[in-house]
């Protein structure tokens, strides 16, 4: 749910002619959202090595929520010059 609402909050900023950093912003909010949980899981008994395998699922994980909120902001932006004309 927290990315659905992180997504309409980047349509939204897109529509309001927000700046286009928000979309880092964003990004960086649904990633923190989506591995919260396993990053505390990394930190109880028995640990678990942060392996290359979690990295690379981190890394593609940045890339898609980025596209995301781009897409999000995009959206908006076209919105807004379509309703405007």
């Amino acid at each position: 749910m927290l990315d659905l609402l992180i997504v309409a909050a980047m349509v939204f900023a897109g529509y309001a002619g927000g700046s286009s950093w928000l979309v880092f912003a964003g990004a960086a909010a649904m990633t923190a959202g989506g591995w919260w949980e396993k990053m505390r899981l990394l930190r109880q008994q028995p640990r678990v090595a942060l392996s290359k395998k979690m990295t690379a699922y981190l890394l593609v994980g940045v890339v898609i929520n980025l596209g995301f909120t781009v897409a999000g902001y995009i959206a908006g932006s076209v919105l807004r010059r379509w309703l405007v004309q």
